[in-house]
């Protein structure tokens, strides 16, 4: 059984390996050296600092965590990482429905759920109901394809 929870301090080396082995394995290869160093900057703050603005939740299973999201502002996805091991069983899935049930208890009037997808998880958020609002882009280093969710009977 996946369990969806709150980020928790204790979380935190965890959520990191968890992030930085899906990045090396799955996006590391659509950035340049400024992007990788842009990339992990913005992870450390999220994991180790948590801004302002930001939700970030966990998917467990037996007390191992195998999945992460980050939401900032209510509307904007800025991680989002599944363990491969668990990839296409749901894990994904439960954290994005989550979340965005978050975000609409934070934001009744949301239209939206946004997220600046890597080219190698278009597809995937293409399958949890997100279409392409762009072609590839890039920038700081990191190319992206900009994806919404539009969300119905908000």
């Amino acid at each position: 059984m996946i369990k969806i929870r709150k980020f928790q301090e204790k979380d935190r080396d965890a959520v990191f390996s968890l992030v930085e082995k899906g990045f090396n394995e799955f996006v590391r290869k659509d950035c340049n050296e400024k992007g990788v160093k842009e990339f992990f900057s913005a992870v450390t703050e999220m994991i180790y600092h948590k801004p302002a603005g930001h939700v970030m939740l966990v998917a467990e299973k037996k007390d191992v965590v195998i999945g992460m999201i980050d939401i900032r502002d209510s509307f904007h996805v800025s991680l989002f990482f599944v363990d491969k091991n668990f990839q296409g069983r749901g894990a994904g899935r439960a954290l994005i429905e989550k979340g965005i049930k978050l975000c609409v208890r934070e934001k009744d009037d949301i239209g939206y759920i946004e997220v600046f997808s890597s080219v190698f998880a278009a597809g995937i958020y293409e399958k949890l109901g997100f279409q392409k609002q762009s072609g590839v882009q890039e920038k700081n280093g990191i190319q992206f394809v900009a994806m919404r969710r539009y969300l119905k009977n908000q």
